[in-house]
């Protein structure tokens, strides 16, 4: 009676085997399973499409011209980059952002939330959140950014536009920032978020 359940039990594990040999022969190499996990390749992005910035803050920030100076951090980090508006072509992913937060007092500090989609899928492969100080700039990126502003906004002569300046270039460092993380995380293979 053992050697018989000795070999029913066997008989089973082999059949289990080649069964489970068969179905992975099937399926394409990157797709490879075992169980419910799957292998994902990792994403190349090289170009970005920038979806206009929106600003979420409750405050009134000068939005002119903040998605160009988001297309060129990103072209800084070395994305081929250009506004989703512009209709330049197809991107490998879209990045849309929105000025979430406006704080502080002479100096401002502003947090932009954004989140990179690839153009295959519909979850963002990257949701983060970027801050920007007024006044201070932690690369050159950011210096060219700060660079970059209005004349109006550089020589202020009323404490609103002293406090529009500052915003604006808070928000342009962080911006800067964003596209820094954007980089980082392409670098690292843009790894599947928990839950996709």
């Amino acid at each position: 009676m053992n050697k018989k359940l000795a070999f029913a039990s066997a008989g089973i594990v082999v059949a289990a085997g080649l069964f489970f040999v068969a179905r992975n022969a099937q399926q394409p190499p990157t797709k490879q399973t075992q169980g419910s996990i799957y292998v994902r390749t990792s994403p190349k992005v090289e170009s970005v499409c920038v979806k206009g910035v929106q600003n979420r803050s409750g405050h009134n920030i000068d939005m002119d011209g903040v998605d160009d100076e988001f297309v060129q951090q990103l072209k800084n980090t070395g994305f081929q980059a250009h506004k989703l508006s512009d209709n330049a072509g197809a991107c490998d992913a879209t990045v849309y952002s929105e000025v979430s937060e406006i704080a502080g007092r002479s100096t401002k500090v502003a947090q932009v939330d954004f989140r990179l989609e690839l153009a295959n899928e519909q979850v963002p492969r990257l949701s983060a959140t970027a801050k920007g100080k007024s006044g201070e700039a932690a690369n050159e990126a950011q210096s060219a950014a700060l660079a970059r502003t209005s004349m109006s906004a550089l020589e202020p002569n009323s404490k609103e536009q002293v406090k529009a300046a500052a915003e604006r270039q808070a928000v342009l460092v962080a911006l800067s920032d964003a596209a820094q993380k954007i980089n980082e995380a392409n670098k690292r293979g843009l790894p599947v978020r928990a839950g996709m």
